[in-house]
Formats: structure tokens, sequence, C-alpha cells
């Protein structure tokens, strides 16, 4: 107890300081890497059990914090015995540094560290303040400083985020009251998830009960461990401080174990990459400490959203890709991993890459390659052009596309000149080229020219077979070939085309012919790609030789009979068999008379399809050879065509066609080639519509006849195919085509009636306004035909309308192209008027989609039976009704059910003019009564409804109602529908609850009955049964009597559990008395004395009740020979209380050698002298038993023996402060607590 005013102006000092500063530290989870020199920090669950070591214990009104020397900085800080520090307890901060500091923490940077700072103040002023663990000093993480719970729960941070548990936080209010401090453990569902936590980190399962875990707060599933005046040591879900309201929150993380976190994306795209889609493999990444990336640490393997997290202490770490996915390359690149931040790392895409090489006997320089594939279902192209080493090179190609398919790609070579052989495509996927390579493929290209061979094969009549030289020439070269007797000499590799593309003629020319032949012709030939040219070259002497040489034009081949016969009568026969020369080596040249002899050449069998060839004469020479080659050419036909109009068969002039053949054919001199399509002639058909082609035509072919130009009026027809026969037994092919005309059909008809109309008189006119056509419309459409021109506008007009009709606008229209009939309709309107339908309802809604249905018959007999619907004003109009009055009716299939179908209406129409019709709905109602009812029936009159909603029709209806003597409210026509009813709170007694809205539905011309019940409001009452020690309070009855608001008597019992708790559920609100039954309470303890308590409306009232036992005290009376050496005697009382409980006191004699036992509690004790307080001259008293009564003092008197032998004087007894010495122990506590609170106020007032 303080002595003075000012002593206690100090204590209060104190009191409001001890909970003034807070440390708060994050969980610290096993780290799965760390540096071989770094401590790892105690984790959340460290520092909770820690905490938890003083759960249940007492709160310290003196600012306890379990060591002493805290305060000094030239001492270092000593724990109390933790059983101590429990029942001598600790203050909110206290509760920090005694977790903190038995824990082995020590910080810097902040006003006070000691090892930590002792209160809360000191934490909440530092500079770059760090934190130290088994010599680990790192940087403090600071997750909020002084950040209002307006803004943020205690547990979030400013982001939103949550604190760590194992976060110390402190509250600072904002009305400048005391400081509060507690430890942040984490999320839990209910308090039995906090009780199975608990038990798993170990803490002592005697501290694991209700007592000490409250729940019910406003933190929700967010506890907490705090010291605090009421209860101690506890945990809970409650977010206040010291006092209730908005704080100012600071929070600190001591775990240095912070979450890294990358996100893997591709480059150009930036889309996530997660798994590979080609195999499903992941992108594996190495964290290293050093930026080389040599001392690695751990692995983190990117996940299918393309993120990859990991937990390590606070510091520096790199990472590198060791393993790629599939469709990816190894990116090379090092990137600084940033504490809970994601860092961006980057892929790219593997690329593959085709190189061409070109190689060729004519230049490898700008060779042009077409690159194709099929990528996400498009076709891609890429055109290369070698360089001077033809080399063709395509990069960044794609491997895979976005489905993870393997591209295949095909490369081939485009625009090669005609003398080279066309190397074939290639066909390349890149996923299976050589990764160390780069998946470069390597494609090779080889340009060969074309090339064909020459056999020359040699005879000689006589059966020579000497060696034989021959010069072969071509392109500007010459090779010499020697044929051995009768075997062919072949001269291979020769090219087929010179470098501009022209295809190369080789003359062939025998050398040194002895005198004896006749020198050969020289002989030209071409080359066939890949395929040998025979060349026959035959020695013949004197008489001459003849080579008959046979081909055919339309490349047919079979045996030939000739008749040679000469002039000097001889006849010889010879056959030719294909296109094999045949050779007549023994002709002579001169006849009996040394003339020449001319010899003649006629085939004898030639086939129907060819002409006769005509006879040919040769005359021999010496040492010459005679060729002669006879052409087996086609008959020749012709085509003529007839052309006639289809509808009058009158011959068509001046329609043109184009004859083609649809095959290569020879003209008529056989010797130039007409390509396949290649118009041979155009022919005009004259006035009698005839036209012909000359007798020129290749039978044995298909030829077509196609027109070209089409005379006005016609339409052009389809091509005409004509096939000759290859039996040359026709070679006259005529054909008649009819033209077809064009048709115009023009029908006049009434707009409404839709039938044809007389009396119009029309005109079609062209382009510069001439009439081509007139008439008057009759019951039947007009046809025009062949007057007008395919592909040409004209203009149709109606010049004059039949009476009582409008005249029409004039159509344009194009003759069809197809041949096709037009058909052209011009409707005439008859003069009409319009009526506009005005649909009202109330407020004007649900006036649109009306629909109106107008019937009757107009003036001039037109039925009429039209709908139209009204717009979002109500507005339905009928436009163009001819003249005429009709009934107007509202289609109730489309009037909403809310509302009564409006009445018909006649309404007449005027040529011209808009009439009006006004329609108004009127809506379908109901009645809605209520009927108010409570428990006794009263307070039922009075009480206002309100009935709202949106009615059926869709409009916004709220009326009130109040309700009569007998509880009923009545809403009168209402529109039918669904509403609420809602109970009007202002009118209802304070008593009784709101009742909950209604939902009542209106029907038409009916009432509906709506039930109102009020409850009253209730709440609960808690009582929490408390006595030292928290024994022997389950089964004690609690009486709870009084008059609720409502003025409902109320009197119930509720019995305590196991511990200590008893509830009053469903009370109703209103003040009552709670009486403990004296008849349940054990004889060892008081009864409560009886409290008042008020039931508020959901909520619960905890009521503290506390059974002191009844207690008495001791005196003791030391007494010694001459009273001497009685002051510092420590005694020792001990036993079990009549409660039950066990109790051990300890009291120290004055100068007078009295010590008193105060509120010892009723029971049987002993009493024991402590030895070593006794002076060694003394015996030790003998122990006493005693027995306390209530409220009464027992008086003991001990007297200490002198020793006989004693000749050593008495030495005083000094005290020290050890807290196990009681008493004398917390004064001296006391008196450095007061000191340093006098310290603590003259350095703020120095500070200030």
């Amino acid at each position: 107890m303080f002595k003075s005013k000012f002593l206690k102006r100090i204590g209060t000092g104190i009191m409001a300081a001890v909970c003034a500063f807070s440390f708060a530290t994050a969980e610290v989870k096993p780290m799965k890497a760390k540096a071989a020199s770094e401590a790892v920090f105690p984790n959340a669950d460290q520092i909770i059990a820690q905490a938890a070591t003083l759960l249940g214990g007492n709160y310290s009104s003196a600012g306890g914090k379990g060591y002493y020397n805290m305060y000094d900085a030239n001492k270092t800080p000593v724990a109390y015995d933790v059983n101590y520090t429990r029942s001598a307890g600790v203050d909110c901060s206290g509760l920090v540094y005694y977790t903190m500091t038995k824990l082995g923490y020590s910080t810097s940077g902040f006003a006070w560290n000691h090892p930590v700072p002792v209160d809360t103040t000191h934490w909440l002023s530092y500079t770059n303040p760090t934190i130290s663990y088994k010599g680990t000093t790192k940087p403090l993480e600071i997750e909020k400083i002084r950040v209002s719970t307006n803004n943020h729960p205690y547990w979030e941070r400013s982001n939103g985020s949550t604190i760590e548990p194992g976060s110390i936080v402190i509250g600072d209010p904002t009305n400048g009251s005391t400081d509060h401090a507690w430890i942040y453990m984490g999320e839990f569902e209910n308090k039995a998830a906090v009780k199975a936590y608990l038990k798993k980190i170990g803490v002592n399962p005697a501290y694991i009960n209700d007592k000490n875990i409250h729940d019910n707060g406003d933190g929700g599933n967010h506890w907490r461990i705090e010291a605090q005046s009421t209860y101690g040591v506890v945990i809970n879900n409650d977010t206040s401080g010291k006092y209730t309201g908005a704080m100012r929150v600071s929070s600190f993380k001591l775990n240095r174990e912070v979450t890294f976190e990358i996100q893997k994306i591709a480059i150009g795209t930036g889309a996530i990459v997660g798994k590979s889609k080609v195999d499903g493999s992941s992108a594996v990444y190495g964290v290293y400490t050093d930026k080389a990336c040599k001392n690695k640490i751990d692995e983190m393997t990117i996940k299918a959203n393309g993120r990859a997290a990991i937990s390590l202490p606070l510091g520096t770490y790199y990472v590198k890709e060791l393993v790629a996915p599939t469709g990816y390359e190894v990116s090379k690149d090092v990137y600084q991993l940033k504490p809970n931040e994601t860092v961006t790392v980057k892929e790219n895409e593997i690329h593959g890459s085709i190189r061409i090489n070109k190689t060729a006997e004519d230049g490898i320089k700008s060779r042009e390659f077409m690159v194709s594939w099929i990528e996400e279902g498009a076709l891609h192209r890429e055109r290369l052009t070698t360089n001077e080493l033809g080399v063709a090179k395509l990069d960044e190609l794609n491997i895979y596309d976005y489905n993870g398919t393997a591209i295949k790609y095909t490369v081939s070579e485009i625009n090669n000149d005609l003398r080279n052989v066309n190397p074939s495509a290639q066909t390349v996927t890149l996923s299976e080229a050589d990764p160390n390579k780069n998946y470069t493929v390597d494609l090779y290209f080889n340009n060969e020219y074309k090339y064909g061979s020459l056999v020359l094969h040699k005879t000689h009549t006589d059966g020579n077979t000497d060696d034989r030289t021959f010069t072969v020439t071509g392109n500007g070269e010459t090779y010499t070939v020697v044929t051995h007797g009768n075997e062919p000499a072949a001269l291979e590799h020769l090219r087929m085309y010179d470098d501009d593309n022209n295809i190369i003629t080789y003359t062939i020319h025998e050398e040194n012919v002895p005198d004896r032949y006749v020198q050969p012709e020289d002989q030209e030939v071409t080359l066939l790609l890949n395929q040998v040219t025979d060349v026959y070259i035959v020695n013949s002497h004197v008489p001459g030789t003849l080579i008959l040489k046979k081909r055919h034009e339309d490349g047919k081949t079979g045996d030939r009979n000739f008749t040679i016969t000469g002039s000097d009568g001889s006849v010889r026969t010879a056959v030719t068999h294909g296109n094999e020369p045949t050779v007549i080596s023994d002709l002579d040249i001169y006849d009996t008379d040394s003339n020449l002899i001319t010899y003649t050449i006629h085939e004898e069998n030639t086939p129907d399809r060819y002409e006769q060839p005509a006879d040919q004469d040769v005359t021999l020479e010496y040492n010459k050879t005679k060729t002669v080659t006879i052409v087996n050419r086609l008959k020749r036909g012709s085509i003529s065509i007839h052309k006639q109009n289809s509808e009058t068969l009158e011959p068509v002039a001046g329609a043109k066609y184009e004859v083609t053949c649809n095959e290569d054919i020879y003209s008529s001199n056989g010797k130039d080639m007409i390509p396949a399509g290649e118009t041979i002639y155009t022919l005009e058909t004259d006035e009698n519509g005839n036209a012909a082609t000359p007798k020129s035509l290749p039978i044995a072919h298909t030829y077509t006849l196609t027109e070209v130009y089409v005379p006005d009026g016609y339409i052009s027809g389809e091509p005409i195919t004509i096939e000759m026969s290859d039996d040359g037994t026709q070679l006259e092919y005529r054909t008649t085509i009819n033209e077809k005309p064009t048709i115009v059909k023009i029908s006049k008809k009434s707009l409404t009636t839709k039938e044809e109309l007389e009396g119009a008189k029309l005109t079609v006119t062209d382009d510069n306004g001439t009439i081509i056509d007139e008439w008057t419309s009759t019951t039947t459409e007009h046809t025009i035909i062949g007057k007008l021109t395919v592909g040409k506008e004209y203009t149709l007009t109606e010049v004059l309308a039949p009476d009582g009709f409008l005249t029409a606008e004039s159509i344009k229209f194009t003759v069809n192209e197809d041949g096709s009939s037009n058909h052209i309709t011009m409707y005439d309107e008859e003069k009409t008027g319009s009526i506009e339908v005005h649909k009202t309802t109330e407020g004007m809604i649900n006036v649109e989609g009306i629909s109106f249905i107008l019937s009757g018959t107009s003036n001039h007999g037109t039925e009429v039976n039209t709908q139209a619907i009204t717009n979002s004003d109500g507005i339905a109009t009928f436009e163009k009704i001819p003249v005429g009055t009709y009934t107007i009716t509202e289609d109730a299939e489309s009037v909403p059910y809310a509302y009564l179908v409006a009445d018909e209406q006649e309404v007449s129409v005027m040529y011209a003019e808009t009439t009006i019709a006004e329609i108004y709905n009127d809506e379908k109602s109901g009645t809605v009564e209520v009927h108010k009812n409570t428990k006794n029936k009263g307070n039922i009159a009075d009480i206002n409804f309100v009935l709202e909603g949106t009615s059926d029709s869709g409009r916004t209806v709220k009326l009130e109602a109040v309700t009569d003597k007998d509880g009923k409210a009545v809403f009168n026509k209402v529109p039918v529908g669904t509403y609420t009813i809602t109970e009007d709170k202002e009118t209802v007694p304070t008593a009784y609850l709101v009742a909950d809205k209604q939902e009542v539905n209106v029907l038409y011309a009916e009432t509906s009955i709506a039930e109102v019940f009020n409850d009253e409001k209730t709440g609960s009452i808690e009582i929490h049964k408390t006595t030292e020690g928290m024994i022997n309070i389950e089964g004690i009855k609690f009486i709870l009597e009084g008059v609720s608001d409502s003025g409902t008597d109320v009197h119930v019992e509720a019995i305590t559990d196991k511990d200590g708790k008893a509830t009053f559920s469903n009370v109703p609100v209103g003040t009552y008395s709670i009486t403990e039954d004296e008849k349940t309470v054990p004889t060892a303890y008081m009864v409560a004395e009886e409290t008042e308590v008020t039931v508020l409306y959901a909520e619960t009232v905890t009521k503290e009740i506390f059974n002191g036992e009844r207690s008495g005290s001791i005196s003791i009376q030391k007494q010694t020979e001459g009273m001497k050496d009685i002051a510092g005697i420590n005694f020792v009382l001990e036993g079990t209380s009549d409660s039950g409980r066990t109790v051990k006191l300890e009291a120290v004699t004055d100068k007078d050698g009295k010590a008193t036992f105060n509120s010892v509690p009723i029971g049987t004790y002993t009493i024991t002298e402590d030895g070593k307080s006794v002076p060694a001259a003394y015996f030790v008293a003998d122990a006493q038993t005693v027995t306390v009564f209530e409220a009464q003092t027992s008086n003991i008197t001990f007297e200490n023996k002198k020793k006989p032998d004693s000749s050593t004087p008495s030495t005083s007894l000094t005290t020290t402060s050890n807290p196990s010495t009681g008493v004398a122990a917390n004064g001296a506590f006391a008196v450095t607590a007061i000191a340093l609170a006098l310290m603590i106020i003259s350095r703020k007032r120095k500070n200030s």
C-alpha cells in the first residue's frame, strides 16, 4: 500500500505504463534450406507455446515481467521461477517480455533493449530496429505501424493481408488510454480447435480449460493470448485493448522466413506457362544463394497455373532454370527473388531452323524455295532464296503448335528452270531434330540437268563389221563415238536443254566412210528425259539404199505394207513395224540404160481413219542413203451449225461461236500443233442462221463450240460438245442450236387483294427512255419475248392507274443472265388512311405489346383483318387502311393478367387522315386483411402496417393500414400481385420483436388474410461461478426472477456445470435479480450477495459471481529468553482448507516477535518454524496444529529454547530480494517498481 498521495500517483502511473508497449513476431516455419552460419529463428508454435507456460497465471497490477534487473542496464535480467511468475503475475507487456526473453531474442534500435524492450512505449520508438537470435541478426520486419482499427481489424496489414501467427500486436487507443499488447495466435474455427492446437504444441494440459480459454468474442476466427486484469493470462477471440473503442495498432514479425514466388510467362505473347501441352512436363528452377548459381539450396517446380512458391529465411536468393517443359528452351537468365512478391520469369519456346543447302550444275545463287506448314488450323507459307553459297535458312520456327502437337514442314523448290530436273519436296518434323544442334535440320537439294542418251545402231548391207567413227554435235559441243561391228554404241548423259532452256538438237555424222559405201545422211535428233533415243545408220554400197520411216499423226503404231515400183519396171515390197525404220539396201541406182531409176513408194493398207498418203518418188545416189518418211495423217472433217429461235424456230443471225479441241491437234499442214483449248475457228451465223468450219478438223477428237457473242434479245447457251468418230465414216457434223429468247413476265395487281388489276396503262423503256413495249393491263400477266437484252436495265412505268387506285412508282429491272424468266409485279394501292390506337392504364405501364385487331370491309369491297401491336408509348398504328368503317378489338391473349380486357370500338377511316381511338384498361384488384396477435393478445391496436411491392401489372404499390382494437388492418382495392407486408417498427412496443416481413398474394375479387405474430425480445445470461483455485464450482443453483419489460412474470433456475457456468436462455428483456441458493453452497464458502442484471435483446450478459471462502486469522507470538532474536523468524502454514484447497502461507515476525496469517480459509493446518531463519543459538520450535474458525483469530505462541552450550552471540538475519521469501520480496519488488517509475517520469520530463 502506498503511504502518500504522491506515491499513489506514481503507482497509478506505473499501472498505466506497464502495458504501454508490445512486441510482435511471425511464425518461423522449418526452413528447407539455410546458410550454414545462420540460426533458425523460433516459429509461431514455439512462441505461442512459450507464452502459454503462463496461461492461467495471474495478472500483475505492479507491472511484473517475470524477470528482475530488466530496468538496470548494468545488470543482466534474471528470470523468476515460472511458478512464482504465474503466481505473482505479469502485465500485458510482461507477457511479451517474458516470452521473447525466455526464447533468447534480443533487439537493437529501440528506445530500450534489455535484451528486448520492456514496455510498449519502448517498442513504438525505434530507428532501423534489428532482431537477433543465437548470433544471427536480421532487420526486424514491421508488419504495420499505428493502423487504425476503423480501417483494418488488428489482424490485418494495411494491404488487407493477415499478419503472421506469433506476431506481437500493440493497441494504442486513440482516446489516450493505456496501451495494450497481445500475441496473435492465428485463425481457428472454434474453442475446441484452439484446445487441440495447444495440446499439439505441448502446452500443459492442466492449463487447457474453459477458464483460461474464452470464446464468443468479436474477433471471430482470430485468436490471441494476452494478460488482462480480469482473468489473468488467457486466450480469447476478443479485439479490444484496455478500453473499448478505436485503436492504432502496430505489429512486429520475428520470423525471418518469407515466401518467394515466381510466375512463368512466355516471351513475346506474355501467356502463362504451366505444364507442357506436349507431355505434361514442368519447368524446374534451382534456388541459389549466389548470383553465379554455384551454391544451390533447393528447387522450385512450376505448377499448372504457371507459379511456384518457396518459403525461405529472409535473404538474397536467385533462381535459374534447370529443366524446361517440353517445347521450351532452358533459360540462361538468372532472376533475383523478392520476399513476399511474385517475380516474373520468362520462358522462350524452343524454335528450330531449316537450312537449305543447294547444289547444282549451273549455279546455286537465287534459287527459290517454298516452306509450308499448318499451324493452329491455318496454312502458312514462307518463300526463301539461296545466297551465293547456295544456302537459305529459315529461323525461329515453332516446333509445336498451341495444343502441343509437333508441326510438319514441307520444303519444295519452286520456279525451277526447264533445263533442270525438279528435286522432290522434303518433309521435316523439327521435334525429331537434334537439340544439341539447336533443332536445326539441313536439307540438301541438288539440281541436275535433264539428260538423255543416244544409242547408235550401225549396220552394213554387206555384213561388214569394221569400226566406224561418228561425230555428234549439239549445244556447241562435239562428241566422238565409235561403233564396233554391229554392236550399238551409246552416248550417255547428254543435256536436253541449253542454258536458255531451249531444247538441243544433236546432229550425227559418220566420218571416213569407205569409198565403197554411200555416205549416210546426217541425222538430227532431240532427246527424251531419262530415255534412250535410237539412231540407225546403214552403210550400203552401190546400188543405193533406201530407208523407210513411218509416222502417225495420232501417235498410234502398226505394221504398214508398201509397194516400191521402179521406173525400170522393177517392183519391191516392204513392211514397216511401228515407228521402226525399214532399210532397203539392194536397190539399183541406174537402169540398164544408165539412167537414174525413179522409185515410187505407195502405202497399201492405210486404215480408214487416215487419209491415203501421197505416193513419194525418190532417186538414189551413189554413196548416199535416201530416207523417205511417210506420215499417216488423220482424215479431216467439218462442223456446221444452224442457229434458230427456240420459241419461233426462226433463224438467228449474228451469233458467234469459238471452236476449240479438247486435245492437242496438228494443223492441216501437219507441222503446227494447236494446243488443247486454243481457238481453231470463230464462226458467225449468217442471215439464215448457218455457219461452218473448213474441212480441216482432224477426226478422232472432241471439239467444243462456245457461244462468245449473243444477239440482243437472246440468252447465251451452254457450250456444245461434238465428238468426231475415229472410223473415218463421217466427216461432216451438223447441229441445230435453239437460241433461247429473253422472257419477261409483268403482273399488275391490287396491293390489297393481290389479284390482277385491269385498266392500267404500262410501258417498258430502256436507259435512253425509248419505249420498248406498251400495253393496258388485263386479268392476266403480260409477257415480253425476245425484245429485251440480257444484262441491260429497263424501267416499268405506270402511265395511267385504274380508277380508285394510286399510281405506282416505276420499277427498274435487269433481264436475268441465266436464262430464267423475269417475273415483275407492280402493285397499285387503294386510297387509304390510318388509325392510331392510344392505349392507357394506371401509371401508363404495360401499354407495350398489346395486340389490337382491325376488321371490316372497305368502301371498295376489300376485306380487312389486320393486327397492330402497341409500342412503348401504348400506341398501335394501322397504316394504309382502305377508307371505310371498321371494328377495333383488343386481343385478350395479349392483355396482361392483371388487367381487364377493353370493350370493342367502331372507327371510320378517311382518305389521307389518321383516326385516333382511345382505349383504357382497368387493373384487377382484391383485398388484404392483416390479423395482428401477441402472446397475451395485448398491445395489438394502433400498429401500422405497410404493404408494398410491384403489382402483376408491374406498378409500384405502397399502402398503409393501422390495426383496430381487435388487431385487424385492412388494405382495399389492391391491384392483383404479390406484395410484402412490413410491420412499422416505430409503432411496435419496445418489448416485442418486429414481426418478419410476410409475402401475400392478392387475387382478383378475393380477400387475402395475413396472420402476424410478435414474439417478445429475449436475451441470455451466463453466470461464471468462481472460487479460489476454481474448485467446488459445480452444482450451484441460481434463481432469476422479476418482471419483463412486456409485463411477464419470470422465475427460472439454472445450475452450474463443472466449469462453474450456469446459463439462463431466452429470457425476455428486462431487469431481474439473481440469487444464489445457499442450500447448494458448500459450508466452507460464503453465499454470494444478490445481484441485479439487465437482459438486452439478442445479447448474452455475463455475470461473474465469486464465492469467498470463510476465513479467520492466526496470530503467532515468538518468545525467547529475554525476548531477544525474535524478529525475522519465518513461519510456514500448510494444510488443506475445509473447501479442499491446499494452502501454504508464510509469515515473518516483526521486531516484537509477532507474525500474522490473515484471511486464512477455515480449516486445520500445521504451522512450522523455518529452521533456516532461527539463529544458531536456539533450538527450532516444534510444529503446532491450529484450527481456523470463521471471523476469529487463533493465537499461538512459539518459544525457542537456547542451546545449553551456546556461547556464540546471536547473528542478525539479513533478508534478500529472492522472490521465494514472500512478503519481503514482494515489498522489495514494489519499491524497485516505484523507483523505476520515478526514473521513467524523470526521463519523460527530460525528453519533454
